[in-house]
């Protein structure tokens, strides 16, 4: 009796078997669609932020091109880093110098994000907070 169930033993591992690695396939199969689909996403995505990059150098260069325009941006750099130097500066405990002698206000809510904003883009790096507040979502 013990031989006969022995006999058996082979053919139902072997079916266990033969399902395990039908089922292995099958998931196999699904992540690799998967896989597929991400990274086609994914070079969509860079694709569109490369177009988009090309459509901001584009207006760049348009606004120095322009007599109007050229001005502005080196304007608005040079008094919200002036602001943010004098803000800096008197709020600095040095030497002979009482923090707050000078009441330079600083900038309120929206406005002091305005400036930040100008000084990063007049630094160059107004890109890179594009791509950060991408990725912080």
């Amino acid at each position: 009796m013990i031989a006969a169930l022995l006999t058996l033993v082979p053919g139902l591992l072997g079916k266990i078997l033969d399902f395990a690695n039908k089922r292995a396939d099958t998931d196999l199969a699904k992540h690799q669609v998967d896989v597929g689909a991400d990274v086609s996403t994914n070079a969509q995505m860079f694709q569109a932020w490369i177009v988009a990059q090309q459509q901001v150098a584009a207006a760049r260069n348009a606004d120095r091109a322009s007599l109007l325009t050229a001005w502005m941006m080196p304007v608005a750099f040079a008094i919200a880093i002036i602001h943010f130097g004098a803000v800096t500066f008197d709020c600095f405990p040095w030497e002979g110098h009482t923090v707050g002698s000078w009441r330079i206000a600083a900038m309120p809510g929206e406005y002091l994000e305005i400036q930040k904003t100008i000084i990063w883009a007049g630094v160059g790096l107004i890109g890179l907070l594009g791509v950060k507040k991408t990725f912080t979502r």
